[in-house]
């Protein structure tokens, strides 16, 4: 996220498992060779063998300072201080700071924006603090940039999202979706780059092109129809006819048969993750870093039996955002329209192995087609 330019002082908050810790290395190992960590509750070889396991080995960038649990909040900050003055680090990270402004609401809140502003105005030293909702609202008028992590955790998986709410002189109130994932660390959900729309791909199979005019790339389009009604079939041959064109399409379902369909169709099928944090990486993975030409996903409505309908609105919605910015096709089969026909740029239904356009940019709505 090149837009994301954090100077300053920078609050970062969320619920515990948030994933505040993960942010703050990773903006910290994308952006400064020499840091300062600071943490009152992880000691740093373990510090070290977690960050290392996500991708980020800082090395002799990073220097490592295990704060001790004192009474004295004040003069450990002091101390602090005297040592980034001394280390003259281009950036200083205290993971977390809720710890020591809960001994002592008054004095740790006073102690620590006196900190934080010599820091950042007297000496030059970008700063990263993390903290908990209660002790953040005590921090967020001091800071120049705020950034909240939330985190949901549902029975099938968990949903997290970075707003940032508060960017001194850049971007900000917007939302972005991430996931954390060991080897690739901090992922937020979007396209590095916005890419241009993408032209038709025509996918061989009649009943779509003819109705829906073929997959236009950064477009999502849905095929609805109840069980039975041909929508996996219709899908497969199209993903089976583009790999045979030397394209690179993949076929995720979430019913559990990725290895079956390779059996019957020459086909990229992955099992799909019935977890809205895990589908939206495997998402990015693929259409931004395996750089595909056309993505399929097979009853993507089950999310919505597994977690709540506002949930899988959500995954679907952002989904769409990541589509348009990367500039991949992407259809999707559903059981019904779920309300978001709106938000799709294709929608075809299927009945008894007849396709009808109800919209589409470049085919014919309302002709019908047997598949």
């Amino acid at each position: 996220m090149d837009e994301l330019k954090l100077r300053g002082v920078t609050l970062v908050y969320g619920p515990a498992g948030a994933g505040k810790t993960t942010f703050a290395a990773w903006y910290a190992y994308g952006n400064y060779s020499k840091t300062l960590w600071v943490s009152v509750f992880e000691d740093e070889a373990t510090f070290r063998s977690n960050m290392s396991r996500l991708g980020y080995d800082f090395g002799d960038r990073l220097a490592y300072w295990e704060a001790p649990l004192v009474d004295d909040v004040e003069a450990l900050l002091n101390s602090l201080m005297e040592t980034v003055v001394a280390a003259k680090p281009e950036l200083l990270v205290v993971d977390s700071v809720s710890e020591l402004i809960y001994r002592d609401p008054e004095v740790g809140a006073k102690a620590m924006h006196n900190m934080l502003y010599k820091l950042s105005k007297t000496v030059g030293v970008d700063v990263i603090v993390t903290a908990e909702r209660q002790v953040a609202e005590r921090l967020t008028y001091i800071a120049d940039n705020v950034v909240e992590l939330r985190y949901e955790v549902f029975p099938y998986g968990t949903v997290r999202e970075m707003v940032v709410r508060k960017v001194r002189g850049g971007k900000a109130g917007y939302a972005v979706p991430f996931a954390i994932a060991e080897g690739l660390g901090f992922v937020p959900i979007r396209a590095v780059t916005a890419a241009a729309p993408g032209g038709v791909l025509k996918t061989g199979v009649p009943c779509l092109d003819e109705t829906l005019g073929g997959l236009v790339g950064g477009a999502v389009s849905a095929l609805i129809g109840p069980t039975g009604s041909g929508k996996s079939t219709v899908m497969l041959k199209a993903a089976e006819n583009l790999k045979k064109a030397g394209k690179r399409a993949y076929y995720l379902s979430f019913l559990g048969d990725a290895d079956l369909l390779r059996l019957r169709y020459d086909v990229e099928s992955i099992n799909a993750p019935l977890d809205a944090e895990s589908l939206l990486l495997q998402l990015y993975i693929l259409a931004v870093k395996l750089k595909a030409d056309a993505v399929f996903i097979d009853g993507v409505d089950l999310l919505a039996r597994f977690f709540e309908e506002k949930v899988f609105n959500t995954v679907l919605l952002n989904l769409i955002r990541l589509v348009k910015a990367s500039g991949v096709p992407v259809m999707v089969s559903l059981t019904r329209d779920w309300g978001i026909a709106n938000y799709l740029d294709a929608v075809a239904h299927i009945s008894e192995r007849r396709v009808t356009a109800v919209k589409t940019p470049t085919g014919a709505v309302g002709t019908a087609h047997s598949c």
